[in-house]
């Protein structure tokens, strides 16, 4: 059944009525955007901005299983590193059924100015769904993280820009989508973030979030979707050059999506 439903919501994102393709299949994992003490190299997958401030070589890889389904598995792996006085980092992400599948490789890179961070991302994305053939597409994205005080920070990003689908009928294109949010310190051990992301013909979802620090190992992340009241949370302890990581979130309709997550540093230090 959980399959079955899965399966309808990525068809029905496939088309729409105004022909616009929404790719509700791959989802980044939640991370800490907005501060870079708390940030990781998959906080690159949430605003390529927060790559301005790498100091070190990353690679990390996350596997989660959908809501306790084989068939629903996403596989993302992301790697980045300091460069022209900002940083960069490649990506690809899989997520499939047997009758319908994505994958993704985006390239992003963040550069500082000031206060203020900047990034951009270039990604191709293909699908493939029976019935409806094979779709690909080049899309971009931009954002900005602006550190206001030492205690708040706030960002933006814009997604899918030129959406337009390699081969498509007229008026076929990929759904744009924004996103904007807050940071703030309430101690050295403790950021809360609150962001709003929204996708073309779909409502605006809500997100709170807070992420603890104890020293430089270990790190919890506990994330609420306001917009429909489903939980996550996200452990990762750090042991020399590696973080190893849990992460879980839970669907009312759905049930629940265990992850796993493994981050290799350059050096000991934590965070980018």
């Amino acid at each position: 059944m959980k399959t079955l439903l899965w399966g309808l919501l990525c068809t029905l994102s496939v088309r729409s009525v105004a022909q616009i393709i929404r790719p509700a299949a791959l989802q980044p994992m939640h991370a800490a955007a907005y501060n870079q003490q708390f940030a990781d190299i998959f906080s690159s997958k949430i605003n390529p901005a927060a790559l301005a401030g790498i100091t070190q070589f990353h690679s990390g890889a996350w596997v989660e299983k959908k809501f306790l389904l084989e068939e629903l598995r996403q596989y993302s792996i992301v790697t980045g590193a300091p460069a022209a006085g900002g940083g960069w980092a490649f990506s690809m992400d899989y997520s499939g059924l047997p009758v319908y599948h994505q994958w993704q490789g985006c390239l992003a890179f963040g550069k500082k100015l000031g206060k203020i961070s900047m990034g951009a991302q270039m990604n191709y994305t293909a699908q493939s769904t029976d019935g409806y053939g094979n779709k690909g597409w080049l899309s971009a994205g931009i954002g900005a993280i602006w550190q206001l005080s030492s205690a708040l920070s706030a960002g933006w990003q814009l997604y899918h820009l030129s959406g337009k689908l390699l081969g498509a009928g007229q008026g076929e294109r990929v759904a744009y989508g924004y996103s904007a949010g807050l940071g703030f310190l309430l101690a050295p051990s403790i950021l809360m973030e609150g962001s709003f992301l929204k996708y073309e013909t779909q409502p605006a979802s809500f997100q709170a979030a807070i992420h603890y620090k104890a020293d430089h190992h270990l790190m919890a992340s506990c994330f609420l979707e306001l917009t429909d009241t489903r939980p996550s949370v996200r452990v990762k302890w750090q042991a020399g050059i590696f973080q190893v990581g849990v992460t879980g979130s839970y669907h009312a309709l759905l049930g629940f999506s265990p992850g796993l997550l493994l981050i290799v540093s350059g050096t000991q230090k934590g965070g980018l």
